[in-house]
């Protein structure tokens, strides 16, 4: 006999010795059994009989709320007046990478509170707000009659990083690549100061 054999010889005399101690004479394991089947086909009978729990709801889509809705925060001017004074002034929306983050820390109030007021009074998300600003100050400078800049110093003036990241966002948002605006705008504008697009 190896010295496997022993230890599974070993572990089947403890295995046959716990079941002879645990075998108790006085307790009668059929009935045991028998109560525990009995109490289970009777909880699964009794449930039976029990109503179903219903479904909740269907959550109905959220209608969009209108701006100065009853139901805006009443900060909500006082953060849009931030926010204005942030970006007329000071000109925050140039500043390269901003976030939504940046922007309430520099308000003084809550990221969830700035984003509400920008989704609810300026109608569009942060990007869109931010894009809409840096297009205002393209304009604005494209509209200057005395003003010789090329357009692509007027797009990294006005936060952009390419003169093709400008020319998209300004022809989505005015319809128009900035060289027709500005020859369009100021007639006596021409394309070499301009610059191509």
């Amino acid at each position: 006999m190896d010295h496997d054999d022993g230890d599974l010889a070993d572990r089947d005399l403890g295995i046959a010795t716990l079941q002879w101690l645990s075998n108790i004479p006085w307790i009668d394991y059929p009935l045991i059994y028998g109560a525990v089947v009995a109490w289970m086909f009777t909880v699964g009978y009794l449930s039976l009989g029990q109503t179903a729990v219903p479904a909740p709801p269907a959550a109905l889509p959220e209608a969009p709320v209108p701006a100065g809705d009853a139901t805006d925060d009443a900060r909500f001017p006082a953060v849009e007046a931030r926010l204005a004074q942030l970006m007329q002034a000071e000109r925050l929306y140039r500043e390269p990478a901003l976030s939504i983050g940046q922007l309430a820390r520099r308000s003084g109030y809550p990221e969830y509170l700035v984003s509400a007021v920008i989704n609810r009074r300026f109608a569009g998300t942060f990007w869109d707000y931010i894009n809409r600003l840096h297009i205002e100050d393209v304009r604005r400078c494209l509209d200057d009659a005395a003003s010789e800049r090329t357009i692509l110093g007027i797009a990294y003036a006005s936060g952009f990083t390419s003169k093709s990241t400008l020319n998209t966002a300004f022809k989505r948002e005015v319809g128009q690549t900035p060289s027709a605006y500005r020859q369009r705008h100021r007639p006596g504008a021409t394309a070499s100061a301009g610059g191509r697009d």
